[in-house]
């Protein structure tokens, strides 16, 4: 892990020892994840709704069957922290967080194991379900 200033703005690096790029926080790279709450984004946010830059757009990610603590640990790493606390998404995304007004764009997210640092790494899909909706947002709460 390294960080980088770029535009007076911290940019934290996720890479192998091999020097293979696995994800940018705060940057608009594939895969980027940061947390909005209360009409504001930021990577620095400790909870909040979950959006991945993916596609070339900023997103959602659809709570349904499969997301759960594994997957919750994986974001939360990816943004620096330790892990995440067991948390309701779908109660915590309607009543907490206000309502952001961004797309879904991936849903059935599986990490496999809590191993895994990304959150692209993961299984997911890019066809959406129609039961996504903004009350379907997946959040996260982390820990350091």
């Amino acid at each position: 892990i390294f960080y980088l200033e770029r535009n007076m703005e911290l940019v934290l690096h996720m890479c192998l020892c091999y020097g293979i790029f696995l994800s940018v926080v705060n940057a608009q790279g594939n895969g980027a994840v940061r947390l909005f709450r209360a009409g504001q984004t930021s990577h620095l946010f400790s909870s909040g709704i979950v959006q991945i830059y993916h596609g070339k757009i900023w997103g959602n990610i659809c709570h349904q069957s499969d997301w759960d603590s594994v997957e919750a640990d994986v974001v939360c790493r990816q943004m620096g922290w330790s892990g995440s606390s067991d948390t309701d998404p779908v109660i915590l995304a309607t009543n907490s967080y206000s309502v952001d007004l961004l797309p879904t764009v991936i849903d059935n997210v599986d990490c496999t194991n809590n191993s895994l640092s990304v959150l692209l790494q993961c299984s997911f899909s890019i066809e959406i379900s129609y039961y996504c909706s903004d009350n379907l947002d997946v959040t996260v709460s982390c820990y350091t």
